[in-house]
């Protein structure tokens, strides 16, 4: 809409001004405020992605098999030993896709798996592929046959509910 200055039809003289949708400029949906602003949302927007996509990318970078190990044995030996001794690092090695450390603590070989990241620490693999006793793949064991006794023992246990409950006068 624009605002022209009408003339009065019968005087031909000009009037007051009003408005009046006519053919000559076109103004835009959104003004250049609003465009602006759209911009700089979108912007915003593309550089959070952008830095979100680099911080993921980040997470699975592999450390190498020696540092791992180091990180992992002074995480072992501030936190799971007892204090006053230590443990020790026999070999590091790489075995599908993890880090298999040897490590010796108070004369005993211990193995210790962590990620390649180093950010997980495993003592313990299971292999996926065998079976392993009691997962139900094997004949069941039927259970221990109660024991029958002339007096049996029962405990009873009884707990006196609001209902049971002596009632006492309010005064």
């Amino acid at each position: 809409m624009l605002l022209t200055r009408d003339k009065i039809p019968e005087t031909n003289e000009p009037g007051r001004g009003s408005l009046k949708a006519g053919k000559g400029q076109d103004q835009p949906f959104f003004g250049r405020g609003a465009i602006i602003a759209i911009l700089g949302i979108a912007i915003v927007i593309i550089l959070l992605l952008v830095v979100g996509m680099q911080t993921m990318a980040g997470q699975d970078a592999v450390i190498p098999p020696q540092a791992c190990a180091e990180k992992t044995l002074q995480y072992v030996n501030n936190n799971l030993v007892a204090s006053g001794t230590s443990a020790t690092l026999t070999s590091v090695s790489e075995s599908r896709g993890i880090y298999e450390m040897k490590i010796g603590y108070q004369g005993q070989a211990m193995t210790l798996y962590t990620t390649r990241d180093c950010s997980s620490l495993f003592t313990s693999r299971i292999a996926m592929t065998s079976t392993t006793a009691g997962s139900g793949s094997g004949t069941a064991q039927p259970a221990a046959a109660p024991i029958r006794t002339d007096r049996p023992v029962v405990d009873l246990y009884v707990w006196p509910s609001a209902s049971t409950a002596p009632r006492q006068r309010l005064s």
